[in-house]
């Protein structure tokens, strides 16, 4: 259980370093604004629909998960290859620690550093709002919570990976900035262009294009989150505005689970090559 030191460590350096107060603070203040447009504009809601609260939950998510994500790419990508680069790596190997203890514990150390404020964050947020709108769905709200834990393993999963294969934090950071350009700000861009040289109607898809569209792995969470919640919801109505997985598909795979399963591969796949890249490294 040597990776638990090594989680404590790197948690504790986090939380006594500046860099995590505005992390709590700009999260704080993100989520607020988010519930409290919600909650106060009519124009971002129907005012007369059931289950406000928990079409609140589903407004409050998408833009509080791209903003896990890019801050889970700031914080963990330098995770392994900056202590490398600076020779703490040297020390900390020196200790009874292995290579996999390591890894293992920058991905649950950098995790509780981001998981903290964003999930105290989301809470005060969805709080905002629904105290605006007088209606608290607390199952919706702590789906989104559970949900929000799995998204930030993945993508802290993934930068510790791709930290632990790189000989340096040049690689590291564009190895980072390459994965956000390509797979969080063009991949839909990519797709549609694709479907148009395909001659395919963009707004009627192929069934393939229900796994292209969830290889991301912000779009693979916004699936099982919008399945999730529409499975608590008691009304027709809600179920639809939370939005229908697979809507549109007549294949199999088209369900949330598939989503699940591509999840997953985006938290062990990384961190395996990384492992093994970082076990062979000649430090």
């Amino acid at each position: 259980m040597s990776w638990i030191a090594v989680a404590r460590k790197d948690f504790r350096d986090a939380i006594r370093s500046r860099m995590f107060l505005a992390l709590a603070v700009v999260f704080g203040l993100f989520a607020v604004a988010i519930g409290g447009v919600y909650g106060y504009f009519d124009v971002f809601r129907d005012a007369g629909a059931a289950n406000q609260g928990l079409i609140l939950v589903s407004f409050v998510a998408t833009p509080v998960s791209l903003f896990v994500t890019l801050t889970a790419v700031i914080i963990a990508h330098k995770a392994v290859v900056g202590e490398r680069a600076n020779g703490s790596l040297k020390i900390l190997l020196s200790l009874p620690h292995t290579r996999l203890d390591v890894i293992i514990g920058k991905i649950v150390g950098r995790s509780l550093v981001l998981a903290v404020p964003a999930l105290l964050s989301l809470v005060v947020g969805v709080g905002v709002g629904a105290a605006l709108i007088g209606d608290l769905a607390p199952l919706p709200l702590l789906a989104l919570l559970g949900a929000m834990v799995v998204l930030i393993v993945t993508y802290v999963s993934l930068m510790v990976g791709l930290s632990s294969m790189t000989s340096s934090t040049s690689l590291a950071t564009a190895g980072a900035v390459g994965y956000f350009v390509v797979f969080e700000l063009l991949w839909g861009t990519i797709g549609q262009v694709i479907l148009l040289v395909r001659d395919y109607n963009p707004l009627d898809p192929p069934n393939w294009y229900f796994l292209y569209q969830n290889v991301p792995p912000g779009s693979a969470f916004n699936t099982i989150l919008g399945e999730v919640l529409s499975v608590l919801a008691e009304a027709e109505q809600t179920a639809e505005q939370t939005g229908a997985i697979g809507q549109g598909y007549d294949a199999a795979y088209a369900s949330p689970w598939v989503a699940a399963v591509i999840l997953l591969l985006w938290i062990v796949v990384p961190v395996a090559i990384g492992y093994w890249r970082f076990s062979n490294a000649d430090l």
